[in-house]
């Protein structure tokens, strides 16, 4: 059985929304793309090269007599994890541990309750892509549930939850705070997934944020460049250790330099819908790309971790993607997720002039 056939064997109800779907990707422009290990090297070159991506069918799920954990795991009355939330969990806690941790009791929420959150919660990319569309699903199959329950979200991106809910959807939810690391909910309302994180996206992700993009158009009055560099001079977490020389590099070739976390999420969506090109490292704040019109262009740096999840969002929205990579792809990328990294310039400088920029 495949994914969804397993979901609606466990849900104790199943409702579709859209069918199985595809679309197609655009071939990316590869700059120093150097790996040692020929296997992956394959394979990565035969995932970039696919011009087709097949996404399957949309569900919502019920499940009655719900436990939902602050950290995403969602289990079953019986207490057997639900198979959709084991997805991305760096560990699968079982509910009596989590039990444990609810010296207050057990949080109760009587009626139905929506839960749209995953494994990567913490994340701005994750969340705007992965999560919040699904309230498109839940908007459109279950009229009378009013209720979206929240697990413990970074203050910033607690804002935007709010923020996106109140703009985008009025009065029709109301917000619920976990406040026990477990809460039962009598009727919970699960979404299916929208996305498989780096390698394919719904166009219920498409029409979530062409939505966002037309609520957002006429709250944001900011300027904007039509080349844009995304800087993380802002960052700890895998900080470009000669961000400064970057920015002043691309400075030169006309781009305006921005940090995304200093601007409210209006501003973001509005910088973001006007530009002709970005460009910037890696990380969560280049997911703005997604607000970025039809035939745009992102130049994305890379340290060798190779995540498609950028290249695949670029390739839904209809933009071109430029991938400049500055050290050697191997499995032990993943290692570099949290390391300050050092990039070559003149590996920039070659591929932005072959690139035309």
């Amino acid at each position: 059985m495949n994914s969804t056939e397993t979901m609606r064997t466990d849900a104790d109800e199943w409702y579709p929304f859209i069918g199985a779907s595809s679309y197609r990707r655009r071939t990316p422009n590869l700059f120093n793309f150097v790996c040692d290990q020929d296997d992956l090297r394959n394979w990565l070159l035969k995932a970039i090269a696919q011009d087709e991506i097949n996404t399957p069918a949309q569900d919502l799920y019920i499940f009655r007599d719900a436990f939902v954990s602050d950290i995403a795991i969602i289990y079953k009355s019986d207490g057997e994890i639900v198979e959709q939330s084991k997805v991305d969990q760096a560990s699968l806690h079982s509910m009596h541990h989590l039990e444990t941790f609810c010296s207050n009791g057990i949080q109760h929420i009587s009626g139905e309750a929506a839960f749209v959150f995953k494994a990567g919660k913490e994340n701005y990319g994750h969340l705007l892509i992965e999560m919040l569309p699904k309230l498109e699903i839940v908007d459109k199959l279950a009229p009378n549930c009013d209720t979206l329950l929240v697990p413990t979200l970074p203050t910033a991106l607690w804002q935007i939850v709010q923020d996106i809910v109140r703009t985008m959807y009025g009065t029709r939810f109301k917000l619920v705070r976990m406040e026990s690391a477990l809460v039962r909910v009598d009727k919970l309302v699960l979404p299916g997934p929208v996305t498989k994180h780096n390698w394919r996206k719904s166009d219920i992700v498409n029409t979530f944020v062409e939505k966002l993009v037309h609520t957002y158009a006429d709250l944001s009055q900011i300027s904007c460049s039509e080349k844009i560099y995304v800087s993380r001079a802002r960052y700890s977490n895998r900080a470009l250790i000669n961000e400064a020389a970057i920015e002043d590099l691309f400075k030169e070739r006309g781009f305006t330099v921005i940090y995304p976390e200093e601007l409210s999420f209006a501003d973001q969506i509005g910088i973001f819908s006007k530009t002709k090109v970005i460009a910037g490292s890696m990380g969560a704040a280049l997911t703005n790309l997604c607000f970025m019109a039809p035939n745009t262009s992102t130049i994305m740096i890379d340290n060798g971790m190779c995540d498609l999840f950028f290249y695949d969002l670029a390739s839904i929205r209809q933009q071109n993607f430029n991938w400049i990579f500055t050290q050697k792809i191997s499995r032990e990328s993943m290692l570099k997720l949290h390391e300050s990294w050092l990039v070559d310039c003149d590996v920039v400088v070659n591929a932005l002039r072959f690139a035309g920029y």
